[in-house]
């Protein structure tokens, strides 16, 4: 029986595992940055750290829901912002001489499961959730004071019916 030379298989292997870092990838994890914003709208403060995500590609409201909860108190939190580069290995080139006609960037009203797209493993690093935090003023406080009103008019405590 011959022997078949295999040496080619494993010259393409290691050939293209030298192009690995430019195939899509789903997201495991995800750099969220939590920016906090002053009154005088001046950035106070940067918090990073990595989100891991329970579904590939997907950030789950719950999870957004808890580093909401965990933040200082003197802040609300007023948009939520992903930076998502999900170029496939196509437009890699065209990128880098066109990146103007690339937007990465979504902008969110409200907190909800956020879907992402895969990213090129060399890129994946790049991908983010950005939280901007405004501090709570004085008057903003106050709005979220329920006024009681009571009326003198129409008296019905047992107190008030014997005068």
């Amino acid at each position: 029986m011959e022997q078949m030379d295999t040496d080619w298989v494993k010259q393409y292997e290691e050939e293209t595992e030298k192009y690995n870092m430019f195939y899509e990838e789903p997201l495991r994890n995800i750099t969220l940055y939590s920016v906090y914003v002053s009154k005088d709208k001046e950035i106070e403060e940067i918090k990073q750290s990595t989100l891991y995500l329970n579904t590939l590609n997907t950030i789950e409201k719950e999870d957004i829901v808890k580093v909401i909860s965990e933040r200082n108190k003197k802040y609300k939190l007023s948009s939520i912002i992903t930076y998502n580069m999900d170029l496939d290995t196509n437009n890699v080139k065209d990128f880098f001489f066109n990146s103007e006609k690339y937007n990465f960037i979504n902008n969110y009203s409200s907190i909800d499961t956020i879907i992402l797209k895969p990213s090129i493993s060399f890129f994946q690093e790049l991908n983010g959730l950005y939280l901007f935090f405004n501090e709570i003023t004085k008057d903003e406080k106050r709005r979220n004071t329920k006024k009681v009103l009571f009326s003198l008019s129409k008296p019905k405590t047992r107190k008030n019916k014997k005068f």
